[in-house]
């Protein structure tokens, strides 16, 4: 990828569990959703939901990631 380790990779979290469920190889998902979970796979990526509780385990989350990040 272009920016490597310094992109943090954000995804609501049924979308990010639907692409990680994905099996290698598996034809029965659409195309795009297969392309992109190959290009996640072993990657970090910070998920969210958007309940209240979901947003603030989120924004905690977000910035401890990037104060480890910058450090």
């Amino acid at each position: 990828m272009r920016f490597g380790d310094k992109c943090v990779l954000i995804g609501h979290y049924d979308q990010v569990a639907t692409l990680a469920a994905i099996p290698p190889g598996d034809r029965s998902a659409p195309s795009m959703q297969r392309r992109l979970a190959g290009l996640l796979k072993g990657r970090e990526v910070l998920a969210y939901t958007s309940d209240t509780h979901g947003l603030k385990r989120f924004a905690r989350s977000l910035r401890g990631l990037l104060l480890t990040q910058s450090a």
